[in-house]
């Protein structure tokens, strides 16, 4: 009778555990924040060269990030290096804050970074604040538990914007 009495929780709990994360998810405990870098599709090479996530956790405390890199003609990215650091959380303020810095390049010859840093403050509510910079090429965009939040879209044939740092301030 015992075995059958803790098959039965445990699988209740089996059962249970997604409808709890579910619930998290919908009372803001749980975010999840998307940076994306992408060339366009009238532009050569168009795909996407970077995604990077971003999982937080207010409950628990934590951010947790990885990313995703993609490729140009088969040839994969190199210098990937994508950070979350000064993580903050003030749970009176039911937020967090934290630094986010990514790049990437194409490992088609001596191509330069693809680079982004931002400051984010989230909510447990969803309110999102962006301070930061990227390369005015590619485009990029950050979503919220897919909403987009911020999105740049670059112009035709502009590798050359690849050159500077930081030209697009971001102040949302």
């Amino acid at each position: 009778m015992k075995i059958k009495h803790t098959a039965f929780i445990l699988t209740s709990l089996l059962l249970l555990a997604p409808v709890n994360l579910i619930h998290a998810a919908m009372t803001g405990q749980q975010a999840k924040l998307v940076i994306e870098t992408r060339i366009l599709d009238f532009d050569p090479v168009a795909g996407m060269k970077s995604t990077q996530t971003i999982q937080v956790d207010f409950v628990k405390q934590t951010v947790t990030s990885s990313y995703v890199t993609g490729n140009t003609y088969g040839i994969p990215s190199t210098r990937d290096s994508f950070v979350v650091e000064q993580i903050k959380f003030a749970p009176d303020q039911n937020q967090v804050s934290f630094k986010v810095i990514g790049a990437t390049a194409s490992g088609v010859q001596l191509m330069p970074n693809i680079d982004y840093q931002f400051s984010f403050i989230l909510s447990s509510d969803n309110q999102l604040s962006i301070n930061g910079c990227h390369d005015a090429y590619p485009a990029y965009k950050v979503i919220l538990n897919g909403k987009n939040e911020y999105e740049f879209k670059h112009e035709r044939k502009d590798l050359i914007k690849l050159l500077g740092e930081c030209d697009i301030k971001v102040q949302q």
